[in-house]
């Protein structure tokens, strides 16, 4: 008969129990601190590799932008090793990677943590720190919809990004804040003691208190409120509304107020600075808008304008004027970042280049949002679209003596394309006035360049509408290459309009290569690319509303059909490309080669 084995008795199983947790408790911290050096090691390398990308990036942007192109994505941000956080400092340009509490565990250089300018990336409200860390400043990674709240006096940056929610700054401390970037939600400040700056756009701005030095205002605001402190608009601060709450609210305006407002009974202080006030609700006897112009002198002042057109401005019947040459930095996002739509209002006023320059316009790096791109029935299945330029979108505007050199835009055909491309205006909608516009130099260090998939252009990619387009003395140096229609200075416009060309001069080479098209014609033209069609498609009524004169092509126009299986039109013409026999460019100058696959016609 087989013998039972024995079971383990109940002490003997509160040995092996006790002997189990003692184990334990000496293996597991050992696990856990094994675990943890090797992540503060792989933190550290980390640390290491993106500072090497970085050295020479002086903006919480750019160091972003730097690690992408690294291959490093914004979520190597964050530490692997728990309580712990990489911090960029803006004052030595380096990422230090700190403990929880902020002991520096690698530098790449010598930092006084108390003179750093430290910024922290966040996507969501629980990671802000709630006490002040030295000088430490966010930076959001993401569109959000959540609501943040500071209660230090930081800077707080959008960067590219959108904030949906509100942002309240509540802080008696004392200090400067810089608040920047796009805030769709409600934003209020409450900082007696602080000065804080603003740039980019919002939607409402309730200032409850700011100190008597000010909230300096650079941007567009929709909706500002202010009940306690100065608030000093700069020039190129737009806010469509203003109301002054009570008697210790005070304005000075060097920028543009649509309408100016007070509660009754109260006696705020509003002091006009060289700025416009267009409605004058509250009263006050120096608000004017007599003899104003907007003046440009820097690339900060020319973004403070971008802002606001985005934001909503329209400067309609106002003047914005160039007062010095502008060099734009990488990835421009344009002066009316609009999907093209009949209901948008854009830019609406007179730009004044003065016979300045702006330089480096290109797309490096923009990335549209949703809300830009279009998609409509002549969009390729699946695509979506959207238009760029130094303007993206315009109506009923006035352009005067610009040149743009170094112009640099390359729009690859993907899942989003580009469709209204041009150097100066992508996409004008209704009257447009032209003159004196140059793109590009003959100068052989400038290789302007502009790349898209449709209504491509050195000066217009598009315009649409009913109104008078006139277009006078521009000329194009950069080469234009597109899929389907594309021109020298006006890429595509249809007889809607009535269109008057006269004096402009191409010197681009300009292809259409016929590639993925959506309506199987490749156009090609030296100065405009006009159809019939639109309120009057007849070839009678085209000659009646388009006149074209004293022109002149130097480029090579040529059209390629890259794509064997689609059978396409192709139309390729020194002056004005159209889908009619058309003849009334009799005293333009064709100077330049026209070749269709290859073959010089």
């Amino acid at each position: 008969m087989k013998k039972l084995k024995k079971a383990f008795t109940l002490t003997e199983l509160v040995i092996v129990i006790a002997v189990i947790a003692i184990l334990a408790a000496v293996l597991i911290p050992t696990y856990t601190s094994l675990v943890r050096k090797a992540n503060i090691s792989a933190d550290t390398q980390l640390a290491k590799n993106m500072n090497n990308l970085i050295s020479d990036e002086t903006t919480m942007g750019g160091v972003i932008d730097a690690l992408a192109e690294g291959g490093y994505g914004i979520g190597k941000l964050n530490p692997t090793t728990e309580g712990h956080r990489f911090l960029w400092d803006q004052t030595s340009q380096q990422i230090i990677f700190v403990d929880e509490n902020y002991k520096i565990v690698y530098k790449s250089k010598d930092i006084n943590l108390d003179d750093a300018q430290l910024w922290l990336t966040v996507k969501k409200p629980s990671e802000v720190v709630k006490t002040k860390k030295f000088n430490l400043n966010y930076y959001l990674t993401q569109d959000s919809n959540q609501n943040f709240t500071l209660t230090t006096i930081s800077n707080f940056d959008t960067g590219d990004n959108v904030l949906n929610g509100n942002l309240t700054i509540n802080s008696t401390a004392n200090g400067e804040a810089v608040i920047s970037g796009t805030f769709n939600g409600t934003t209020t400040i409450n900082t007696p003691n602080a000065d804080i700056q603003q740039f980019g756009s919002m939607d409402e701005l309730n200032v409850t208190a700011v100190a008597n030095n000010s909230l300096e205002l650079n941007g567009y605001v929709n909706e500002l409120n202010l009940t306690e402190g100065k608030v000093d608009m700069q020039s190129s601060a737009y806010v469509k509304n203003v109301t002054l709450k009570s008697n210790d609210a005070t304005v000075v305006n060097a920028g543009i107020i649509e309408t100016l407002k007070k509660d009754n009974n109260t006696t705020p202080t509003f002091t006009n600075n060289g700025g416009a006030v267009v409605t004058n609700e509250a009263g006050f006897a120096n608000a004017t808008t007599t003899g104003y112009t907007l003046q440009i002198g820097s690339l900060t002042e020319l973004e403070g304008f971008r802002n606001a057109v985005n934001g909503g401005a329209t400067f309609a019947g106002m003047t914005v004027e160039l007062t010095a040459d502008v060099e734009l930095e990488d990835g421009w996002t344009p002066i009316g970042a609009f999907a093209r739509a009949s209901a948008v209002n854009g830019f609406q006023g007179t730009f004044d280049g003065n016979d300045h320059k702006i330089s480096n316009l290109n797309n490096d790096g923009y990335s549209p949002k949703t809300a830009v791109l279009l998609d409509n029935p002549t969009t390729i299945h699946d695509k979506k679209e959207y238009s760029f330029g130094l303007f993206g979108y315009v109506s009923n505007a006035k352009f005067f003596d610009l040149t743009l050199t170094n112009v640099s835009i390359n729009i690859e055909t993907g899942s989003i394309y580009g469709d209204s491309v041009a150097a100066l205006i992508g996409f004008s909608y209704g009257t447009l006035e032209l003159e004196g516009i140059t793109v590009g130099s003959a100068s052989t260090t400038d290789a302007s360049a502009i790349s898209a998939y449709d209504g491509v252009a050195g000066v217009v990619g598009r315009a649409y509408g009913t109104g008078a387009i006139s277009i006078t003395d521009c000329v194009n140096y950069a080469n234009i290459t597109t899929n389907e229609k594309g021109a020298g200075i006006l890429g595509y416009a249809t007889n809607s309009s009535t269109i008057t060309i006269s004096g402009c001069v191409n010197y681009g080479n300009v292809t259409a290569d016929g590639l993925a098209l959506a309506h199987n014609t490749a156009n090609a033209s030296g100065i405009a690319t006009i159809f019939v069609g639109g309120d009057n498609p007849t070839v009678a009524g085209f000659n009646n509303k388009l006149t074209v004169s004293s022109n002149e092509n130097n480029g090579t126009i040529e059209v390629i059909s890259t794509n064997a299986s689609v059978s396409i039109t192709k139309v390729a013409h020194e002056i004005v490309g159209t889908n009619v026999n058309w003849a009334g460019d009799a005293d333009s100058e064709k100077n330049g080669t026209v070749k269709i696959d290859g073959v010089t016609q």
